[in-house]
């Protein structure tokens, strides 16, 4: 997977040049939108330029945010390549978001007509199900809470985390802590086993909090944080290539009033907290 979004960034476009290609060809677009950067690298090549890549490419690049109608233009770089061919690179600052849709167009300049572009959507974060909670070992006060990321599928990007926003109300500082999870898969998705009691037991020993204070924290946020990356490439419209997207995901639970207490955490799930 990460192989193929490598390949259309850096050598996709390589040679692009093609004499035979339809007269409503224009470009050769090639790039990954990542949502774990804040400026996009798309590669372009004239369909209509000789083999030998010009320092100046006759193009206009921009990417169109569909949901919010915002569009981002693209800044012309030329870059050397490992293998010693040239290369325009578009650079552009905009970041990707779960469940956005966005319109690359790259448009000859002083030829509105001649234009070549792809539509890339990101699909949004997984729903998140809560199948049990208990203790294991049975009577041993360890809470373990079994977690269904709903449709969700392997491969992921990397490991999966846990992540807990926590405020110490003391001094009112806010806190975040990560902590890594195996998933297995199953017919309805992603599982995970949360083991809360430890986690927590560690962020209050990490605070210097003491066990018996079950008033000192609060939960403000818990969150099962993972990274995507699309399996299937979208095409280009007038034109050749194909993009890819990565991208960060976030898909966060509420724990309960009785799982709180047992935990010693103070609920404030639903937004900020008077100290």
């Amino acid at each position: 997977m990460l192989g193929l979004l490598a390949t259309l960034l850096m050598s996709g476009c390589d040679n692009a040049f093609d004499p035979d290609a339809p007269g409503d060809h224009y470009f050769a677009l090639y790039g990954v939108l990542d949502g774990r950067r804040a400026t996009q690298q798309i590669r372009v090549e004239d369909l209509a330029v000789s083999l030998n890549v010009p320092d100046q490419i006759d193009a206009q690049l921009t990417v169109r945010d569909l949901g919010s109608g915002e569009v981002s233009d693209g800044r012309d770089s030329l870059i050397t390549l490992d293998d010693g061919e040239r290369s325009h690179l578009f650079l552009v600052p905009f970041l990707v978001q779960p469940g956005g849709a966005y319109e690359v167009e790259v448009t000859r300049l002083g030829e509105p007509t001649s234009m070549s572009s792809a539509r890339i959507t990101v699909p949004s974060p997984w729903a998140v199900r809560v199948n049990t909670t208990f203790e294991q070992p049975p009577d041993s006060g360890q809470l373990l809470q079994r977690i269904v990321l709903l449709d969700g599928s392997l491969p992921l990007v990397g490991p999966v985390m846990i992540e807990y926003d926590v405020q110490h109300r003391g001094t009112g500082e806010l806190h975040q802590f990560s902590f890594p999870r195996d998933v297995l898969t199953s017919t309805e998705g992603l599982v995970l086993s949360i083991e809360l009691t430890e986690q927590v037991e560690s962020i209050r020993e990490a605070l210097g909090v003491a066990p018996d204070d079950d008033q000192a924290l609060a939960l403000e946020r818990v969150a099962i944080h993972y990274t995507r990356a699309s399996t299937e490439t979208s095409p280009v419209q007038q034109g050749v290539g194909a993009f890819g997207w990565i991208t960060p995901f976030e898909s966060p639970w509420v724990l309960d009033a009785e799982t709180l207490a047992l935990l010693g955490l103070v609920d404030a799930q639903g937004g900020g907290l008077g100290l």
